[in-house]
């Protein structure tokens, strides 16, 4: 019995198997970190996924907005941002946003502010987030803002991102100050309502 345990031991089959078998398990590690790692690298925060994506949301939340005064001609979009949202932005021109035309224009300056109906204000610090505050108060403006203080101090909309997904927080109480109604369906959507 002892000879064939030695042999077992030696046997060149057995050792072919157990190194397939620590070959398999290396490979399938690897395997699953390159995934991972793929998975994270797409939906990182600066990727083009993620500005379209972007993009898309802050479309899509335009749909849920009343104003005070009814847009009978069309509803301008204004953004100041310089990544790379503005391609995607740019090409949601034209379309049709409950029936009225979408007009989607870059903001240079401060004071065409007053023009828009909506604005989003990237995070990138090109302008100071307390002065759009303060100016989309004064004429009824929808801001959407980065990060989730961006509500906090003020603003009505802010974008964010919670466990890798993209999410966005609700001032609820400014938007009444401002006059726009907001569907009871896109506070349900929100990840928080500040009332």
């Amino acid at each position: 019995m002892s000879d064939q345990k030695s042999k077992q031991k030696y046997n060149p089959m057995l050792f072919g198997k157990q190194f397939q078998c620590v070959l398999m398990r290396l490979f399938s590690q690897l395997f699953v970190l390159v995934i991972l790692f793929g998975l994270f690298s797409q939906y990182s925060y600066a990727s083009p996924k993620h500005d379209q994506l972007k993009a898309v949301y802050l479309l899509n939340i335009l749909k849920f907005i009343k104003w005070s005064e009814e847009q009978s001609e069309q509803l301008t979009f204004c953004y100041i941002d310089d990544s790379g949202l503005k391609k995607y932005l740019n090409g949601f021109s034209g379309k049709l946003i409950k029936g009225v035309k979408l007009n989607v224009r870059e903001l240079t300056v401060i004071s065409e502010l007053s023009e828009c109906h909506a604005v989003y204000l990237s995070e990138t610090g090109i302008v100071d987030p307390s002065e759009i505050i303060r100016q989309s108060r004064a004429f009824g403006i929808v801001d959407i803002g980065e990060g989730a203080s961006y509500t906090e101090a003020g603003g009505v909309i802010s974008l964010h991102i919670v466990s890798n997904k993209l999410r966005f927080n609700i001032n609820f109480h400014e938007a009444e100050l401002r006059k726009i109604r907001l569907s009871a369906n896109l506070l349900d959507l929100a990840h928080l309502v500040i009332r």
